[in-house]
């Protein structure tokens, strides 16, 4: 991605296992509250000032 100019972020590890309700693509409220953490710089990164 970062050859070809694309922004890469890799998340797919940035959560245990706990904060997932019951499969690995289900979130629970905790990790829907951390993940949005995570991703709020990043998106702040891409908007307008």
């Amino acid at each position: 991605m970062s050859a070809q100019g694309y922004p890469y972020y890799d998340y797919w590890n940035a959560l245990p296992a706990s904060e997932f309700s019951n499969d690995m693509a289900h979130r629970d409220n905790d990790g829907e509250a951390r993940f949005a953490e995570l991703l709020t710089p990043v998106l702040q990164e891409f908007s307008c000032p």
